[in-house]
């Protein structure tokens, strides 16, 4: 509160205010940040092991041309 009262140049209140989980109306009090689900992290794992193996069939094709062409 004290880093954030700085920054804002003003004085803030050390309070936090809650939510009544039994209230009909308000803000959503259980909710899911929009596209975050765990398909889609099982799909950047995938494109990032995807990645790292053409990675080494590259440099494991090019030593094998470099050695070739030396030897």
């Amino acid at each position: 509160m004290e880093d954030l009262g700085a920054a804002l140049g003003r004085e803030l209140h050390p309070h936090l205010i809650l939510l009544d989980a039994e209230a009909p109306d308000g803000y959503a009090r259980e909710w899911r940040v929009p596209g975050t689900t765990p398909d889609r992290h099982l799909g950047y794992a995938i494109q990032w092991f995807a990645f790292a193996a053409t990675a080494v069939a590259i440099w494991f094709a090019q030593s094998l041309r470099r050695a070739r062409e030396s030897g």
